[in-house]
């Protein structure tokens, strides 16, 4: 009977211990949104938050229609329009929930959200970041040392 509560005792400090530890404290945070818009908010979400868009363009594929709020953010529906699917921007107005900026410094983003996935250091090019979301990402793109657009995208 000793053995068993010993037994017990070990396995409830096991878990008492394992739950007090951060894990995620080492890991960078993941983006939730960009320019303020999450992915599967709804138009009228979007609308709230936004205005109407200086334009639309359907797109006539999977992702339909695109909103365009002028050089600022494009926003890219699935579900006929019901829920967000992309955002994408190109302007230092349009940031992400974590602070990644188009305009940032390579040292920036680094320290920001940290390591691209499975590709080591982030480099000239398209990085990739996980999102909140199983099947989202973060694409940071650098051009000369910084970021030239980001892109908060899904697949359904």
């Amino acid at each position: 009977m000793q053995t068993l509560r010993t037994v017990i005792a070990i396995q409830f400090a096991v878990v008492v211990i394992g739950l007090s530890v951060d894990v995620g404290a080492s890991e960078p945070r993941a983006t939730r949104t960009l320019g303020g818009i999450a992915i599967g908010a709804s138009s009228g979400d979007v609308k709230k938050a936004l205005g109407e868009p200086t334009d639309v363009r359907h797109t006539e594929d999977a992702l339909d229609p695109e909103w365009h709020y002028g050089e600022q953010l494009t926003v890219l529906f699935w579900d006929r329009g019901q829920q967000v699917a992309e955002i994408r921007s190109a302007s230092p107005k349009a940031c992400t929930d974590t602070g990644v900026c188009p305009g940032a410094t390579i040292a920036a983003v680094q320290s920001t959200i940290g390591t691209p996935v499975g590709s080591g250091p982030i480099s000239e090019g398209s990085n990739q970041y996980r999102s909140v979301e199983e099947t989202c990402w973060l694409d940071v793109v650098v051009h000369k040392g910084r970021v030239s657009s980001i892109a908060l995208k899904c697949q359904p």
